[in-house]
Parts: structure tokens; C-alpha cells; sequence
């Protein structure tokens, strides 16, 4: 230690890779265990999220094997562009170092210089084992008047899009691209005339709910290419003049609520209405 403080005292570079070792100086001791070193180092201003050739950080060294105390020397040091530990630890899916900060209380709220919170980074990476980690530490799901739409649309790895009420006017067509998507909830988006056709992309997607959209008129036809669709939730829509004939193409469908739905004037025939109404009973009791 008193060789290595010498050496920094004397204008030693941290930022330098450490011969044969693919590290960086903040790693090798991350990797050794040598506190009082990452401590040298931090001191020097190294970067506690840099990236060393073996594509590992050293707090994700340290989460592997390094005592807790060599943790907390490291989550608590922002990095030299300001991002933290816990986004760090998120965005390259390193579940254990997720754990061992949200142990220790890492902030989940903070948002780095594009706006990103540790779970949007999560969905965007679509690391669904950090993703779960998050929102069992309390983070927010993705909510799209909050956080808006994410410009990585292709990327996106979440399982649901949380919104309610607000001016949102649209979805985008590339809502389509959000292959993982399981609930899509838009209540209460008073402005919101109609859905994309590309939803019925949406694979996997299992609940709509749309309530009080007073705006919507109409759904859109693709609905029917949603095998997975389980509920249909358009409580309160009070435009809504029409349901896509096309939804007794959805065989997983078990739920419809269209109380408060007045203009309806084309809803489905009796029989496939019964046919929803079965499953609904069967998934009920099984």
C-alpha cells in the first residue's frame, strides 16, 4: 500500500491498463481484496465504472468474491460522468452486484444524464432477473407519462407499459416492436383517439386495459392476431362504438368488460360472449 500511494503521490496514472492483467488498477485490487487500495485509487479520482478488457467493472469484480466493506467502498463513489454503481451493476446485468447494492440502499430513483432510471435501463437491457430485483425494492414500472416513450423501442425488454390519465393523444407504431409486452394499461388517457395497428404485434401481450379513454372509438382489427390476449378491459369508453370482429380469434381471451360502453352498437354475438365468459369460469376454478 505505502509503494502504491508513492507511486500515485508521484503522478502514477490510474486510468492505466495494468500490464498482463487486462484490469485496471481499481480492478486488480477489487480482484484481490485490497481495501485500503480501491481506497488509493478512488482517491485518485479512478473511475469506478470503467470498463476493463475482460468487459467487467470492478464493482462487478468486487460482487463476485470481495468482502462487503470492499462493496460499499465502491458503491458509494460516483463515477467520473456522474452515473452510479446501480446503474453500472444494471446495464451490463450484473444480478449480484444489483443485490448487494440494494442491500446497502442504493438510491433506485436516480436518473443518469439521459433521463434513465436503474429500471429503465433494466427493461431496455432486457435483463429480466435485475428487472425483478428493482420493482421488488419498490421501483416503478414504466410509466409513459412520467418517463415517456423510449426512444430504444426495438431494445425494449419490459413486461408492461403502466399509464393513467394524462394528455396522451397516441402510441407510436413501433409499439409493435415490444415483443415481451404483457400489459399494456392506458387508463384514464382522456385525449386518446386510437390504437396502433401494429398492437396486434405485440405477441405476448395478455391484458389491454383502457379504462375511461373516453376519446377511443375504435379498436383496431389486428387485435385479433393476439393469441395470448387473456383480458380486455374498455370499462367507461364511452365513444367506443365498435368491437373488432376479429377478437374470437383470440382463443386466450376470457375476460371483456365494456360496462359504461353506451355507443356500443356492434358488440360480439351471444355465443362467443359465453364462450369468454366459460374460460373466465374455468381459470377461475382450476
Amino acid at each position: 500500500v505505502r509503494f502504491t500511494k508513492a507511486l500515485i503521490e508521484s503522478g502514477a496514472q490510474v486510468a492505466s491498463l495494468v500490464p498482463g492483467q487486462l484490469a485496471y488498477p481499481l480492478h486488480v485490487a477489487a480482484d484481490r481484496g485490497h481495501l485500503d487500495l480501491i481506497k488509493l485509487c478512488l482517491g485518485a479520482r479512478a473511475d469506478v465504472n470503467q470498463i476493463g478488457l475482460s468487459r467487467a467493472t470492478a464493482l462487478a469484480i468486487a460482487a463476485t468474491h470481495a468482502p462487503r466493506d470492499e462493496l460499499e467502498a465502491l458503491s458509494n463513489v460516483p463515477g467520473i460522468n456522474g452515473s452510479t454503481a446501480l446503474k453500472c451493476a444494471v446495464v451490463h446485468g450484473q444480478v449480484e452486484a444489483v443485490k448487494l447494492l440494494l442491500d446497502h440502499r442504493a438510491d433506485i430513483s436516480t436518473a443518469d444524464e439521459n433521463g434513465y432510471t436503474p429500471i429503465m435501463q433494466s427493461s431496455l437491457g432486457q435483463f429480466t432477473a435485475v428487472t425483478d430485483l428493482l420493482l421488488s425494492a419498490g421501483a416503478s414500472q414504466w410509466d409513459l407519462m412520467r418517463d415517456g416513450f423510449p426512444r430504444q423501442v426495438r431494445q425494449l425488454g419490459f413486461r408492461r407499459i403502466l399509464r393513467a390519465g394524462g394528455s396522451l393523444r397516441e402510441l407510436p407504431e413501433s409499439l409493435g416492436e415490444c415483443k415481451q409486452l404483457v400489459t399494456l394499461n392506458i387508463n384514464g388517457c382522456v385525449d386518446l383517439r386510437r390504437l396502433p395497428d401494429s398492437v396486434g404485434e405485440c405477441e405476448a401481450l395478455r391484458e389491454l386495459t383502457c379504462r375511461g379513454c373516453v376519446a377511443l372509438s375504435a379498436l383496431p382489427e389486428t387485435l385479433g392476431r393476439l393469441e395470448n390476449l387473456e383480458i380486455l378491459d374498455v370499462t367507461r369508453c364511452t365513444a367506443l362504438t365498435s368491437l373488432p370482429t376479429t377478437l374470437r380469434h383470440c382463443m386466450a381471451l376470457r375476460s371483456v368488460d365494456v360496462t359504461g360502453c353506451e355507443a356500443l352498437n356492434g358488440i360480439l354475438d351471444e355465443e362467443f360472449l359465453r364462450m369468454v365468459r366459460a374460460r373466465g369460469e374455468a381459470g377461475s376454478t382450476s
